[in-house]
């Protein structure tokens, strides 16, 4: 598999590198970085195109600059939940994503690709999320110091999407219910000086929600029956599938090995 840095702005090239989404290099300040993971090591894979029928990129009114297109559903149902969930990572819009996630939501590392990180950072937080997802939407300076720009281009598409019951609740099915997502496949444009790297991130997730009135929420949620939110995400990636990393932003302010 091919890496390629392209000068702004030709076609994307694409990286076979996993893009660290969490992790120290989306850390602001060292204090915060040492209660965070290092790595979120995703496995990378081509995307495929033209997936018209896939129920979660439904025709969306033009966006992009920070908020969710006005006709994205509610989060009032588990599907819809997702979708609102995809489309707030697309259109970088931190407020809407953090306000999907319950206020004790947990983030666990894959124990196949990264068995020493779930050992190291079991406790990845509302917070840690929320910190490490704002320097990927919005950018951040990082400790040499350095500006590492935001990503200028996010597109997720959720296949393989199973609606089960939560074993941990296994007698509340209304309240509580896991999502298995096969294949979380996402493309991330990141400005590099004058070039763009895109990287390309293909993974088995597992999500597990909750209804509104049993969740555990934050001031300002709503604890209605008619809301879901995200208690807990599983990075299934395995280690046969990876590829390589990349290497620390804040030690080697560079985006590709």
């Amino acid at each position: 598999m091919k890496r390629h840095v392209r000068p702004v702005p030709p076609s994307h090239g694409r990286d076979s590198s996993p893009f660290t989404l969490r992790g120290i290099p989306y850390m602001h300040v060292p204090g915060f970085a040492r209660r965070s993971a290092l790595l979120a090591a995703l496995v990378l894979l081509p995307v495929l195109s033209g997936c018209g029928s896939n129920p979660f990129n439904p025709p969306i009114d033009p966006g992009g600059d920070g908020h969710v297109p006005g006709d994205t559903p509610v989060n009032d149902s588990p599907q819809n939940l997702m979708i609102r969930f995809e489309k707030s990572y697309e259109f970088q819009d931190l407020p809407t994503y953090v306000n999907l996630l319950t206020s004790d939501f947990r983030y666990t590392f894959s124990a196949d690709s990264d068995p020493t990180l779930v050992n190291l950072y079991p406790n990845w937080g509302r917070d840690d999320e929320e910190e490490s997802t704002k320097h990927l939407f919005e950018g951040f300076t990082n400790s040499e110091p350095r500006q590492v720009p935001a990503a200028s281009r996010i597109e997720m598409t959720l296949t393989g999407v199973q609606y089960q019951g939560d074993y941990q609740h296994p007698d509340s099915a209304s309240h509580y219910q896991k999502v298995v997502v096969t294949n979380v496949g996402m493309e991330i444009d990141v400005p590099d000086g004058q070039a763009i790297t895109t990287f390309v991130i293909s993974a088995r997730h597992e999500f597990y929600i909750v209804r509104g009135d049993a969740a555990v929420l934050a001031a300002g949620q709503e604890a209605r029956a008619d809301r879901w939110y995200i208690r807990r995400w599983d990075d299934l990636s395995t280690s046969t599938s990876l590829v390589g990393r990349i290497a620390s932003i804040n030690a080697g302010a560079s985006l590709i090995n």
